[in-house]
């Protein structure tokens, strides 16, 4: 297990999970020890509590929502020197006033990444003339895990898994070209003579996205120009868009904000005539699509685990 700290984009140091090594090496701490506590145990759950007067007890639970993820990060240094030392406290004390995103190689040798902010005054112990522990207490208001090393550019979607397809407005299209000396058939019966009808395959309206997860995931909805509307749908629920969509342009709806997105500027959502966001429950799901022309359309997600 590798953990790495990204602060403002740029990675601030990495606590490895191996034997302690030469000089200039951060060492993560054993799992006996409480290496990573809190990484693999899901948060508190938070609860939304409605009074119900009619029922046994004052109040029943609402909604159960899951509460902030607290992690403990143990983890030691060997320095080269009195001076390295020094700069490795500053280093590692610098990031108590930023927002830090927190990566992990964890054992499965999967990459998985949270974000938060320490929120209690860091530790400092020295283990030896040029060894000192840390201990970092890390408080992630998003609790889930989710998959890859994470981004901070909100249009990089290279974490994300994503199916897409390309469909047609027409169920029926092509060309008929006039056959002799072939029987009739049921798909050409809507002719008066026997025909061959040539049309583009490989249209499809529906995708169906696997989330890995354990949680229902937001989606990213996208669609390419020229479009005047285009909408999504989900076990009942639709995302609907109108609006003019140039050619080389693309529409995205961010179903986890609300958000959408014109190429890469931020547009109303007024635009959204139907706006029942939906979720990708985990395991398999069918999102449908349709639209005003044939066009290429997309749906992504990031797989997050509590």
């Amino acid at each position: 297990m590798n953990v790495t700290v990204f602060v403002g984009g740029k990675s601030l140091f990495t606590a490895q999970g191996a034997p302690e090594a030469a000089a200039g090496f951060y060492g993560l701490a054993t799992h006996s020890d409480g290496a990573l506590a809190g990484w693999y145990e899901a948060p508190a759950p938070r609860v939304e509590e409605v009074l119900r007067p009619q029922a046994n007890g004052a109040f029943m639970p609402h909604n159960l929502l899951l509460g902030a993820r607290v992690i403990t990060l143990h983890f030691y240094y060997v320095a080269t020197s009195l001076n390295d030392g020094v700069a490795s406290h500053q280093r590692v004390m610098s990031v108590a006033n930023q927002k830090i995103r927190l990566v992990v190689l964890d054992d499965d040798g999967q990459y998985y990444h949270v974000r938060g902010y320490i929120s209690q005054q860091p530790v400092i112990k020295r283990l030896g003339p040029l060894t000192w522990a840390y201990t970092l207490i890390i408080t992630c208001a998003d609790p889930l895990k989710y998959a890859g090393v994470g981004f901070d550019d909100l249009l990089d979607f290279s974490e994300f898994e994503h199916l897409g397809g390309r469909w047609g407005a027409a169920i029926e299209g092509g060309l008929l070209f006039p056959l002799f000396d072939q029987a009739y058939h049921d798909l050409v019966a809507s002719t008066r003579g026997p025909t061959a009808r040539f049309t583009d395959a490989g249209y499809t309206n529906a995708l169906a996205p696997h989330n890995r997860g354990n949680l229902a995931v937001w989606p990213i909805l996208e669609a390419d120009g020229p479009l005047y509307w285009a909408e999504w749908a989900h076990n009942g629920r639709a995302i609907r868009y109108e609006g003019h969509i140039s050619s080389g342009q693309s529409v995205r709806v961010d179903s986890r904000t609300g958000r959408v997105y014109v190429g890469e500027g931020e547009v109303s959502t007024a635009h959204l005539t139907k706006d029942e966001f939906f979720q990708l429950e985990p395991g398999d799901n069918t999102v449908t699509f349709s639209a005003s022309d044939s066009t290429n359309w997309r749906v992504r997600w990031l797989a997050s685990w509590t």
